[in-house]
């Protein structure tokens, strides 16, 4: 845990639960004494002690968070995003890309106040750039939530614009200090969410009249080169006392019936990027009630995997935080071939990405008989076998979702093919997953 506001914050609580139990403790003992007729001694001191720190225990969380300008939702997702996973420290070192490509890290869902509102987003911007230096993420997506009512209402399409412009502005005035700052916006649905990132939104809504309806937006977004993003296609209700697991807010393409609304079925058809990795999800969510962090990740992978060959078109993984506090992560990693949001914007079109830790972007495959190795994201064509490699501790190789070698690192292996058709090829790497490497896939050959 590191040293924030968190720790004051946990301190807290568990003086709020020492308090409970040392009533409860008192409480069991007097029943004790009364059922065995012993005479009950008070235990005045202890009893004052467990009132004073059940009462004081949750104010001073409540303090702690408010000093934070968080409130106690946000402190205690904070908190429980203290033990969430980071990729190593050193991995910069460590995790070689493939020629001639940088390996960049970022996160692609990240909220932001202002737009978003104080009780629902905490964080600001000079508080997101600090937290992005210090988990070493080269690129950031700022995603205001906009509401899918905003397009109707002529003075809402105008407020979005205008914060959102806003928005730009202020990230256009920030110094130079090698992070990559991009402004987006997630659009919230019944029907699903949807990220619009490393485009021009401002533009996008100028060029775009307010009669014509969200699906004309997001056209023209896709258009001038913007990339949509399927945020946590997967997140469906279960069963459980915490607030907000009863929602769907899954991407209703994959789990609902048509018809569906104009803009999701453009998306739909359009979507550069699916969330495999949502960190809330991954880190409240699937550890805390499904008792395994990984569940929605390995779920939307091989949803993918079975949609790729379905759907015949490319479908690549990316990551976010989905963060509304004081916490980010690097969930998205890229191999791109320079430090610039082009590139950038090119490597997530292209398919070279891999989510969770960057082990998994070392991926490569060729035909075999030989040629040079290919990243993920490559499509190969016209092969009988491919031999691939990958590089890290703990190597699994998938095709169209079915694991087919644990290769050690680094080592190279022939790997069968689908009988007919088309073969996706994955990997997962140290806790990493990767985008795949299509072949014989002749969609994929088509940009």
């Amino acid at each position: 845990m590191r040293l924030d506001y968190t720790l004051p914050f946990a301190l807290s609580l568990a003086f709020a639960a020492a308090g409970a139990a040392i009533l409860v403790v008192l409480t069991l003992a007097r029943l004790g004494c009364w059922s065995l007729r012993r005479p009950w001694r008070p235990r005045r001191g202890l009893r004052r002690a467990g009132l004073a720190l059940l009462v004081l225990g949750p104010v001073a969380s409540w303090a702690t968070a408010r000093w934070k300008g968080a409130t106690m939702e946000h402190a205690a997702t904070d908190l429980a995003m203290t033990q969430a996973p980071r990729p190593p420290r050193d991995w910069h070192r460590t995790v070689v890309p493939p020629a001639p490509y940088l390996l960049l890290a970022g996160d692609l869902h990240c909220h932001i106040n202002p737009p978003d509102w104080s009780d629902h987003v905490a964080r600001h911007l000079p508080e997101t750039v600090r937290l992005a230096h210090e988990e070493e993420l080269d690129f950031v997506s700022l995603v205001p939530h906009v509401f899918s009512d905003f397009p109707a209402d002529p003075a809402k399409w105008a407020r979005v614009a205008a914060l959102v412009g806003e928005l730009q502005a202020a990230v256009d005035a920030r110094p130079d200090d090698g992070l990559i700052l991009d402004v987006g916006v997630e659009y919230i649905d019944p029907s699903g969410h949807f990220g619009m990132v490393f485009g021009d939104v401002p533009a996008a809504l100028a060029a775009t009249p307010q009669t014509a309806g969200a699906a004309a937006l997001v056209d023209a977004f896709a258009d001038r080169g913007g990339l949509l993003v399927v945020n946590h296609p997967l997140l469906t209700p279960i069963r459980s006392s915490m607030p907000l697991t009863s929602l769907d807010i899954s991407w209703q393409p994959f789990t609902g019936r048509p018809p569906f609304r104009p803009e999701i079925a453009a998306v739909d058809a359009r979507a550069d990027g699916f969330e495999a990795a949502n960190l809330f999800v991954r880190a409240v969510r699937d550890r805390f009630l499904l008792d395994d962090g990984e569940a929605s990740t390995r779920r939307v992978l091989a949803l993918l995997d079975r949609e790729i060959v379905t759907r015949r078109r490319r479908m690549t993984p990316v990551g976010g935080t989905d963060s509304h506090s004081f916490h980010l992560r690097p969930m998205t990693f890229v191999l791109a071939e320079q430090r610039s949001r082009q590139a950038i914007r090119d490597a997530i079109r292209a398919g070279r990405t891999c989510v969770v830790q960057p082990g998994a972007c070392t991926l490569e495959a060729r035909a075999e008989g030989g040629g040079a190795f290919m990243p993920v994201g490559s499509s190969i064509e016209g092969a009988r076998r491919v031999e691939v490699r990958a590089s890290g501790r703990e190597v699994v190789i998938y095709r169209n979702g079915d694991r087919v070698a644990a290769p050690a690192d680094g080592q190279v292996i022939s790997v069968d093919l689908a009988p007919a058709g088309c073969s996706v090829l994955r990997a997962t790497v140290d806790g990493g997953y990767s985008a795949p490497v299509y072949v014989n896939c002749p969609f994929a050959s088509r940009r």
